[in-house]
């Protein structure tokens, strides 16, 4: 582990200091160093400011900057397609009661039908120690609302399984064909 060193941060014309700089403030290894951490504990005890001092004067050698810093040199590029994180694709399929929050959607509850956790963007991750780009999906739980014949994503709603034949009653205003033939799947 490499022990902090002191610097001085560059200033602009105006004496602001200028953002982005290899500094303690601008590594994303700030939370866990503990270079850092030790330095600000022991620091702590005589002045007040110490975690604004240490984070802006000072830089160690294990230094990783949050942002990319181009040009940078890839060896690898791993992509990890799989959906199925928190292995809730084994209820695929199953009923739902669903509260929409998107804008032009009323919040009362109907009824969908669970699409397991669907991609929504993909994200890419460089590891500047392996000199590798990782590929993984952005994923969100999807659900079908039958009365709006629309896929809406968990970001969009609030949604439940349904456990019980009373869960149905709070669905009032959907198309009454639907609730039955899911009220009649729920008690086969």
């Amino acid at each position: 582990m490499a022990e902090l060193k002191q610097r001085e941060p560059l200033l602009d014309g105006n004496g602001n200091i200028i953002p982005k700089q290899e500094c303690c403030a601008t590594c994303k290894l700030r939370t866990r160093c503990k270079n850092f951490i030790d330095a600000m504990e022991e620091n702590k005890r005589t002045n007040e400011y110490a975690e604004f001092v240490l984070s802006m004067y000072y830089v160690c050698d294990d230094y990783e900057g949050m942002f990319i810093q181009y040009p940078i040199i890839v060896e690898s590029i791993v992509s990890d397609l799989s959906y199925d994180t928190f292995n809730q694709q084994t209820h695929v399929g199953d009923f739902v009661v669903v509260s929409l929050n998107a804008k032009g959607y009323d919040e009362e509850p109907h009824l969908g039908l669970y699409l397991g956790d669907l991609p929504i963007s993909i994200i890419s991750l460089f590891d500047r120690k392996e000199k590798e780009v990782r590929n993984r999906f952005m994923k969100n739980p999807a659900v079908f609302v039958f009365k709006f014949n629309k896929i809406f994503y968990g970001i969009n709603c609030r949604w439940q399984f349904i456990s019980k034949l009373q869960d149905f009653d709070i669905i009032r205003d959907d198309p009454q064909d639907y609730v039955a033939l899911a009220k009649n799947h729920f008690t086969q």
